[in-house]
Formats: C-alpha cells, structure tokens, sequence
C-alpha cells in the first residue's frame, strides 16, 4: 500500500466550507464542529462491490487546526483491506464524512466491502454531509445545467489538472498494474518484454508505471481538494434554511414590493448572476436577485379583485343577486328567496385590494396566520393582501421564509 500525506493549502476554504456545513447540520438538529469533518472520495475498477476492486480512497481534515490531504493506495486485491482500515482510523477522529453524492455510490460501497472483507461497520453520522444532494434541489436556481463535482467546479471557476473521469481511470489503473508486473519481469530477467494488448498494455499513453501512478493520484487528489470550494455553494441552501436577516420591505413606484435580506453567510455572486424569475410560483412574476451581497426578492403588487374562501361551507348562504357568502348567523334573518345553502365553490367573499402573490402551491395541509385570496376556487396558487404582510413583521418572515423555501 502506498501512503500520501499532503498539507492542503485551502484552509479558508476548508473552514468557511465547515461553517456552512454546521449551518445546514444545525437546522437538522445536528451540531458539526470544524475537527469532526473528513472530506473524502474512493476510486474503484467498477460500480458494484461485488465484481469491482477499491483502489484508492483521499481524505481530507483538521490535524492540529491545518487542513492534510492523506491518500491510501491500493497495488492489489490483498491490500483492499488496509485500506478501509486506514479509512477507519481516521473516522474515530473524524467522525463526519462530508462527500459528492457518496450517499448513492462511496458509502454503499465501503459498506458492501466491510460486509465481504469481515471489517467492522464504525457509525459515521447516519452518513455524514452530500453536499451534492444538498446543493441538487438548487439547480435550476443555480443555472449550471449538469451538477456533476466538475461542472461545478468550472462554475467556481476552478481549473483542473486532471483531464479523467473516473470511469477512464479504470483504464489507466489497469495499465498500471499491468505496468508494474511488466517492469518487474523486465528488472528479473534479460529477455526482452514489450508492451502489447496480449500484456494488458498500448503503446500510447504514459510509459512508465510511475506516471501512471500519478494520473490516479491527482484526479483523486483534485476531487478531494476542490470539494471545500464546491462547498461555498452551500451558501445558497444555508441562507434558504434561514441563515439571514430581514433588512427592509418597502413599495415602489414600478408596483413592485421589494424585501431585502442581509444573508448570515456570505453569498457569493456565483450563486446567482443577475435576476432570476421564480419556479415557485410561474405565472406570479416574482424574481429573486443579488445586488451587492444584499438578496432583494422582487414580487409584483397586483390591484384587482380576488375572492375569500371560506371552507366551512355549511355554515354560510349563498347570495346570488350580490355573488356573496353571508355566514348563517346573520344571513338567517334574510328572507329565504334571497339567499341559498352555500357550496364549495361559491362560498366566498370578495375583496379589491393591493395583492402580493403567495409561493408554493396551495395545499390541504397549510395552515397561514393571514389570509389567502384566490380568483377560483381550483386555483392552485393564492395571494395575500399587500398590507397586512406588510403591517405585521410576523407576517412578514413568514411570507418570505414561504417564498424561499419555493425557491428552486
């Protein structure tokens, strides 16, 4: 087995990447310390753990308040072992994996390993941190079309190296084996031994085992180091979650009604260039953008009529000649050609007021404090009256934290 030990020179990128994670973690119920955090990626000849082979596994952490990069090679199935035992030694210090979509391929494999190779199975924090499953739900929003840990990284305008994926390495990893049994033939003997299909080899490539060697260590090298820096796009579901502070909410004279937010952590412009319309509700008009740090939701002020539904229908009347609910208490000393038992759909009231759209689809489960108006009664999104959002801080944080939690 061939060990590496690197010091990583991103230790603000490893701590700002920790806080964001402790935020995240925090609004789950879990709180995560910087020194608990093991950054790591695996490299195998295959997806499955039954017919594939772990070769090498990176690893990034705290040692002594610095940022290491430690690799684990494997040079043979023997040596498989050792490295998941390596693995392990660092998890009892370590004791949250943080990971790219480890929890649909990393993880699952080490486990099915332990199994095969009769390891113990230590906890590892119901699976540590994906910080692709926490920045997936955020694609649309963050425009980088794949969400692959390299399209990422190109977003962050990061320049790698290494020019593989991990799917070509198995190649490289193959012809490196190869290599070496070929090298080690060649130092034993004076025949003369060449590279050829029928040795697992070509001509082309690299041509020395060392150089090859190198080929694996730097594309997990790079996937393990960079992740810190991917992981400042956590920024965006960090602040989504809460992590920000309502500044002001005002009127303009474009008959827009624009909430400004101070983000807890900082934002960078990467997670949103320019304005951007809301998938949360499409027909609403409201747009989301980022204007020196500041995140300012945009929502139009529509001034029109909508009606009140009021979903105890029972307990109304129906008033044709006014298009009008009148709850029985008081329509009951109407004369009864007036008025008629109320249904579902018409049991309503009206209103013209100042409107403000409302995020998110409408759902049985949905209990407001404030009111929503809808134009039908199947409609599937709602609005709420300009002023009382306005008139009630409460009503407020809860009318922004809807919309943010829409945002996708």
């Amino acid at each position: 087995m061939i060990i590496r030990r690197t010091p990583a020179l991103n230790k603000f990128e490893f701590l700002s990447a920790a806080r964001l994670i402790g935020a995240l973690s925090s609004c789950e119920g879990t709180r995560i310390s910087p020194e608990e955090l093991l950054f790591f990626d695996i490299e195998t000849t295959g997806l499955s753990a039954d017919t594939s082979f772990l070769y090498l596994i990176g690893c990034m952490y705290l040692d002594d308040g610095e940022p290491v990069l430690s690799q684990f090679f494997s040079e043979g199935i023997p040596e498989e072992s050792m490295l998941i035992e390596e693995f392990d030694k660092l998890l009892a210090t370590h004791p949250v994996p943080v990971h790219f979509n480890g929890s649909g391929f990393d993880i699952p494999y080490i486990e099915k390993k332990r199994s095969k190779l009769g390891l113990p199975h230590p906890d590892m924090r119901e699976g540590g941190f994906d910080i692709y499953k926490s920045l997936k739900p955020y694609k649309t929003l963050l425009g980088t079309g794949s969400m692959s840990q390299k399209r990422l990284e190109l977003f962050c305008g990061i320049d790698r190296r290494d020019m593989y994926d991990g799917g070509k390495l198995i190649e490289v990893y193959n012809r490196y084996i190869a290599m070496r049994r070929l090298e080690f033939l060649r130092s034993k003997t004076d025949s003369v031994y060449v590279a050829n299909s029928a040795s697992g080899l070509t001509l082309a490539g690299p041509e020395s085992s060392d150089e090859l060697l190198e080929l694996l260590f730097l594309h997990n090298f790079e996937d393990v180091l960079y992740m810190p820096q991917v992981a400042q796009l956590l920024s965006l579901p960090a602040f989504i979650a809460g992590g920000y502070t309502l500044s002001s909410c005002e009127k303009t004279e474009k008959g827009e009604l624009n909430i400004t937010l101070l983000p807890e952590y900082e934002v960078t412009d990467l997670v949103l260039r320019g304005t951007r319309s809301c998938s949360c509700n499409p027909a609403s008009g409201m747009r989301v953008s980022l204007e020196d740090g500041r995140f300012v939701l945009k929502v139009p002020v529509l001034c029109e009529e909508l009606k009140l539904f009021y979903p105890d229908y029972k307990n109304y009347f129906y008033l044709p000649a006014e298009d009008s609910a009148i709850h029985k208490s008081l329509g009951s000393f109407l004369n009864s050609s007036h008025r008629v038992k109320c249904k579902a759909d018409n049991c309503y009231t009206r209103h013209a007021l100042e409107f403000i759209p409302l995020a998110g689809e409408l759902t049985k489960k949905d209990a407001f404090p404030f009111r929503i108006f809808k134009r039908y009664y199947t409609d599937k999104f709602g609005y709420v009256s300009a002023d009382e959002i306005l008139g009630n801080t409460e009503f407020t944080s809860l009318y922004v934290r809807r919309m943010l939690e829409n945002l996708r």
